[in-house]
């Protein structure tokens, strides 16, 4: 499914245990973050800051070894090797509490720690530590074998784990930090995954995987991937935030606020101010309580005098957009007619198209508010699930947030929430399941223009696995006919049909920009144009690419 394009500002696709079994609280202020092992993809890590951050999961059988066979994979990224407790079942301040333990000691070496009922024994291993980049470590137990790997490679020698049984203990899975330590790891941590049963010779993975067929856990994954972004956004979680392993059907996961205290947030910035275009923010969300005195946020960048946008849930449990031009309250917003139930997931859309605001629930048109001012440029952070100006706390799950700048998506073909008929009263269905993470590098040469020849460069090329581009962006400078002016940007879309890609692109006399969408060839071989305006006073050319990774 399409989505993630130069429009999106911020995509967050929750990603926690990708098995679907276990629900994560992360504690402290984990950053959920963009930086990731993998050159192309959508999921980015975990950030802990080595003071308090950390992570538990409850109690589990899953994460009991026993005498069996078992791997545990992982990916870390640290400035630092020294004293770091990585993942494990092991309580520091209780002797009758410790089943196993990942850590390294204070010189860097790898330490694989485990209880057999009577005593503590240790495997560990020198290797060639790398700091400030990714490194793959495994632990795998293969009958009376048990050995450390990083990068695929085995570090050390082969430990005799012989018969042993790893003690079983009732105690959270803790990542990032041992129960009852005061020390923290510091770093990033992605795709820990646990496979029980199962002694699998580790392979460094290019890409992300789905969990093996006997993963218990495939947790610290997390999708914000802004393409339209100068870089994705970290966020991060406040006081105690839980990933739930459930979330809308088709999705991995959801955040979980509890109404009181919990909520996610990232700085201010230029990305998620919108200005006077167009935009489209959206959520999943689940509502466990009403709200009473008043509103639920959920997504927001609203703060005294630094009001631009919110979407939020009334106390009539409506759905409701608020937007101000200036950072006050002036009272412009739309308001669904709808109410929200409880227990159960509701996808919310706000969109702004220059002239109205829209609000959508399950892809219902709720009600629209004529509204030409465009929204402040506010310093305000932006948030998920609360208002910390106000102390408004969002009291249920929300997931899949996507902010997007300069565009109504439901007038976008290219988007799952576009309107088929062109009518914004008909409505959408809305997505069911994450939007495709997309990113390709292209360049290419341009010929066949009826109006004059031309040279461009282009940014950025989103394309689909089904070979839909989204949207590229170009800098073209023109000769001929406007000889005289300055480089113009231009958008346009279409097919690329493994080859070539032909499309019309347009630019207004006095050089500025639009947004065009164009469809494939009528009868005689040409584009027609779905959405567009110009037509005749810009060029058109065929289009030549090779693509990169």
């Amino acid at each position: 499914m399409a989505g993630n394009d130069l429009f999106t500002k911020l995509y967050a696709q929750l990603g926690g245990d990708a098995t679907g079994s276990h629900d994560i609280t992360l504690n402290g202020g984990v950053v959920l973050s963009p930086d990731t092992p993998y050159s192309s993809n959508g999921l980015g890590s975990w950030e802990f800051d080595g003071a308090d951050d950390y992570a538990t999961i409850p109690n589990s059988t899953d994460f009991d070894f026993g005498s069996g066979d078992f791997t545990i994979n992982l990916r870390a990224n640290v400035s630092s090797w020294s004293d770091q407790d990585i993942v494990g079942k092991y309580d520091n301040s209780d002797s009758n509490v410790r089943s196993w333990l990942l850590f390294t000691q204070s010189d860097g070496d790898l330490v694989f720690g485990y209880h057999d009922g009577s005593t503590v024994n240790e495997h560990v291993v020198t290797w060639a530590e790398t700091t400030d980049e990714w490194v793959y470590i495994s632990v795998v137990r293969d009958g009376t074998d048990l050995m450390i790997y990083v990068n695929a490679v085995q570090a050390g020698s082969t430990y005799n784990i012989g018969t042993d049984t790893i003690k079983t203990v009732t105690t959270e899975l803790y990542i990032g930090r041992r129960e009852g330590a005061s020390s923290y790891f510091g770093g990033n941590i992605a795709d820990i995954e646990i496979i029980k049963g199962v002694a699998v010779t580790p392979s460094v993975p290019t890409t992300p995987q789905a969990p093996h067929t006997s993963a218990v856990l495939l947790a610290c994954r997390y999708g914000e991937e802004s393409q339209g972004s100068a870089a994705g956004h970290e966020l991060t979680t406040v006081d105690g935030m839980i990933l739930r392993a459930s979330g809308p059907t088709g999705f991995d996961g959801a955040y979980e606020f509890n109404g009181s205290s919990h909520y996610v947030q990232t700085p201010s910035s230029a990305d998620l101010n919108m200005g006077s275009g167009a935009w489209t923010i959206e959520a999943f969300v689940y509502l466990d309580t009403s709200p009473s005195s008043s509103e639920y946020p959920i997504i927001s960048k609203w703060a005294s005098s630094q009001r631009a946008y919110e979407l939020a849930i009334d106390t009539d449990n409506k759905p409701e957009l608020l937007v101000s031009s200036d950072g006050n309250w002036d009272g412009q917003f739309v308001k669904g007619s709808g109410a929200l139930n409880l227990s159960e997931w509701t996808h919310l859309v706000g969109v702004y198209d220059e002239s109205a605001l829209y609000i959508y629930k399950n892809g219902v048109l709720g009600n629209t508010f004529a509204y030409s001012s465009g929204v402040y440029d506010s310093t305000a952070a932006f948030q998920i699930g609360v208002l910390t100006d106000a102390s408004r706390y969002f009291d249920g799950k929300i997931a899949n947030v996507r902010v997007s700048k300069g565009i109504a998506r439901i007038f976008d073909p290219n988007d799952p929430l576009y309107i088929t008929t062109g009518n914004y009263e008909d409505g959408f269905e809305p997505p069911t399941g994450p939007y495709i993470y997309s990113n390709l590098s292209m360049s290419g040469v341009i010929n066949n223009f009826i109006y004059g020849i031309g040279t461009t460069s282009y940014d950025f090329l989103a394309l689909n696995p089904s070979g839909i581009i989204s949207y590229f962006r170009s800098r073209v400078t023109y000769e001929g006919q406007y000889e005289s002016g300055p480089p113009n940007m231009v958008y346009g879309s279409g097919v690329y049909d493994g080859s070539n890609y032909n499309v019309y692109f347009y630019a207004d006399s006095d050089r500025t920009y639009s947004t065009f969408k164009y469809s494939s060839p009528n009868s005689s071989g040409d584009h027609v144009p779905i959405l567009g305006s110009g037509v005749g006073v810009g060029m058109s050319g065929h289009f030549s690419y090779d693509f990169g990774a």
